[in-house]
């Protein structure tokens, strides 16, 4: 069983000839809310989610498409652009969570909290940092794969597109 983020189900389903939790045709968005609560959860929480959303399940992958790579400098990117690193907010939204407390409005861009404390933020292989541009301070991410081979109690990376192109699918087993 493949979780991801309900867009990309029908790709998932169809070139990859997986089963998937949810996807475009997905009509039960109580579904829907509890894939977007998993992500925006710990990874302990995310796990009795995925627990519940998939019982009985030995092979559950999680899979995760991020996009950004507009190089800033060298080994910093600027993020935004189709893939979870901008679609977490409604994740949070349609699973009923205060978005705010993942997303900073002021700055538009991800909190601490988002990139601490969450899943997906873990999931996801960028680390804020600001830096100094012109006038203003402003964020960039390095690329770190924090969810590895064997830094996650919970996941283990069994696949990772490369970084260079448009856009990098992840794809996490969980282990427990």
């Amino acid at each position: 069983v493949i979780i991801s983020w309900w867009d990309y189900g029908y790709w998932i389903r169809v070139i990859g000839n997986r089963t998937t939790l949810v996807d475009n045709a997905t009509l039960n968005t109580t579904k829907v809310g509890l894939v977007g609560k998993m992500f925006m959860s710990s990874e302990e929480d995310a796990v009795k989610i995925i627990k519940d959303l998939a019982p009985n399940k030995k092979n559950v992958y999680v899979v995760v498409y991020a996009v950004t790579y507009h190089k800033f400098q060298e080994g910093l990117y600027l993020i935004g652009g189709g893939g979870e690193e901008s679609k977490f907010t409604w994740m949070a939204k349609i699973a009923g969570l205060n978005y705010t407390l993942y997303y900073d409005e002021v700055n538009n861009q991800p909190t601490d909290y988002f990139w601490e404390k969450t899943l997906l933020g873990k999931m996801l292989p960028f680390v804020p940092t600001p830096i100094q541009y012109g006038n203003q301070i402003i964020t960039a991410y390095s690329y770190n794969q924090k969810i590895g081979d064997g830094n996650s109690k919970y996941f283990k990376l069994e696949y990772s597109s490369s970084f260079e192109s448009n856009g990098q699918v992840l794809v996490y087993k969980l282990k427990v």
